[in-house]
């Protein structure tokens, strides 16, 4: 996986100096989760040119993990009794999504700009894996940013990349203590009167290491088996603690 992600890096980052328009980089290209991780910053910094970098252009700066698919539920109240009466399955969805700029999304450029660049959470195509009537679809779409929003993985849009000076710039990239793992894509839009002129992505991965990790993996990958040991265990500890009572 690391040699993979060496090599996007490679193919990838290239392609913000290329342009000669703005350079970037992060502080790490690894989040490593282990235990007792509580959440994590990530510096991003970088350049942009002396005619860009004048005070009259802004940065929009796109995070997004990886995509999984996400399954939401309908519970009704049936003869007194909560149950679920529908479900539907968002195939694609990305797990983390998040967007800092220099300014206010509002004070850089008209909405139909960033539709047009596919840069905000509303612009995001997430199309049910059964078609739905419209109304039906919206209703699921807005429970579905409801519930990421909810669990802190669809920050609302901010304000905080800093130009520093010389056309230098950083910004600190949050993420929350239950960021999900994967491959992440920075990816970096620099507009100057409204218009899109310069972007670059950076990649990053978020993983777990040391003895957290292959918990994870065990917990992720082999759901069944692991919820049998759970139970297990749970069951041999109550029954430890029952025998070290009745010998007290």
């Amino acid at each position: 996986m690391r040699r993979w992600l060496l090599a996007l890096m490679m193919i990838m980052v290239p392609r913000l100096a290329a342009a000669q328009a703005v350079t970037a980089d992060l502080s790490s290209h690894l989040v490593a989760i282990s235990a007792g991780f509580t959440g994590t910053e990530v510096v991003l910094f970088g350049t942009v040119s002396p005619k860009l970098g004048d005070g009259r252009s802004d940065i929009v700066v796109v995070v997004r993990g990886p995509d999984e698919p996400v399954t939401l539920r309908r519970k009704e109240r049936i003869a007194g009794i909560w149950l679920n009466t529908k479900r539907v399955v968002f195939p694609a969805v990305p797990s983390f999504y998040q967007v800092v700029s220099s300014r206010p999304l509002s004070e850089i450029a008209a909405p139909e700009i960033f539709g047009h660049h596919h840069i905000g959470v509303d612009t995001l195509s997430l199309t049910p894996l059964t078609p739905l009537p419209e109304e039906e679809r919206v209703e699921f779409l807005e429970a579905l940013m409801a519930q990421q929003r909810k669990a802190g993985l669809y920050p609302e849009p901010a304000a905080r990349i800093n130009f520093l000076g010389n056309g230098l710039f950083r910004s600190n990239l949050v993420f929350p203590a239950d960021v999900p793992t994967g491959t992440y894509l920075v990816t970096l839009y620099v507009f100057r009167e409204s218009q899109l002129v310069a972007e670059g992505t950076i990649p990053m991965l978020v993983s777990p290491v040391g003895v957290g990790a292959t918990v994870v993996d065990f917990a992720y990958h082999r759901k069944l088996a692991y919820g049998i040991v759970a139970v297990a265990l749970a069951a041999l500890a109550g029954w430890g603690a029952s025998v070290a009572l009745r010998r007290a």
